[in-house]
This record gives C-alpha cells, structure tokens and sequence, in this order.
C-alpha cells in the first residue's frame, strides 16, 4: 500500500501556490432543469465559461474550530506561515466585470495564459482573452446557482485540500 504523505501533500499545495490561478464561472450552456449533469473527473473545462478572475489572495490555512476564515457548512481555518496541505483561494470580482447570468459552474485553474498585450492590471478573461487555459483543478456545480449580478462586487472563497 502506498500513500502521499501530508508533508508531501503540503508540499504540492506550495507548488500549486506558485502558479498563475484563476477562477472562472460558467453558465453551463443552457437550463439544466432540476439538477445538474454528473461533475466529470475528466473534464478540462467548464461547458460555457463566462470570464475567469485572477486569484486576489491566496495562502496556507490549516482547519482550527476557532479559525478566523469560515466557510459554508461552518469549516473554519487560521491562516499559517508554513506550508499546509490546505491553501485558501480568494477571488474578488470588480463591478462590470461579467454579465448577467446564472452562475451554474465554477473552476479553479492553474496555469492559465492569457494573450499578449493585455493591460497588465487587468484581471478579469473573457475566454477571448485566454491564449491557454490551463489546468482544471477544482470544478463544482452549486446546489443553488446565483444569478451573477456585474453591477455589485462580489468574491469567492475556497478551501483546497491535498
């Protein structure tokens, strides 16, 4: 029997940090009725993206039931200046960043490229503005999708574990 150890977990979460990463949201193409289809552990994209953000902060966080960061079904985390097998990712969008539609897909890439001579403090992709996209790392179809609204600020946080 073979394992990856929480040391090397830790240290593929470091390698990961020092990536480009980006969070992109879809429509998913159409209605999806009641449910969405089966997440798909080979999927390499979202069915329809909409834009992607770069991430605005991201660090190392290990679980505590005191911790400062909450997420939903009330995990919480404190922030480490070592490395952890749990990085947390933030992604905060700006007004007119999008349009208006029901977010009914999220990824988390690594890697992403866009093209040359964009201004470089843009952040916000339309999927013209992808030269590669990347890795997909993480990939969720919410319960519940939000109609994404791009004359409010909004953010995302997420919790990956190794």
């Amino acid at each position: 029997m073979s394992i990856i150890t929480y040391a090397g977990r830790s240290a593929i979460a470091e390698a990961i940090l020092k990536q480009p990463i980006h969070l992109a949201i879809g429509d998913g193409g159409g209605d999806w009725g009641e449910s969405p289809p089966q997440l798909d552990y080979d999927a390499t994209a979202l069915m329809r993206e909409i834009g992607r953000k770069a991430l605005h902060r991201g660090f190392f966080v290990y679980p505590d039931v005191d911790g400062e960061f909450v997420l939903p079904g009330d995990r919480k985390f404190t922030a480490s200046l070592t490395p952890t097998r749990h990085l947390y990712l933030q992604f905060l969008f700006d007004y007119n960043e999008g349009i208006e539609a029901y977010v009914r897909e999220i990824g988390i890439f690594i890697g992403t490229t866009v093209k040359p001579g964009l201004p470089g403090t843009q952040t916000f992709f339309t999927p013209d503005d992808i030269e590669k996209p990347g890795t997909l790392l993480f990939l969720n179809y919410p319960k519940d999708p939000e109609k994404y609204n791009p004359t409010k600020r909004g953010g995302y946080e997420q919790v990956l574990s190794f």
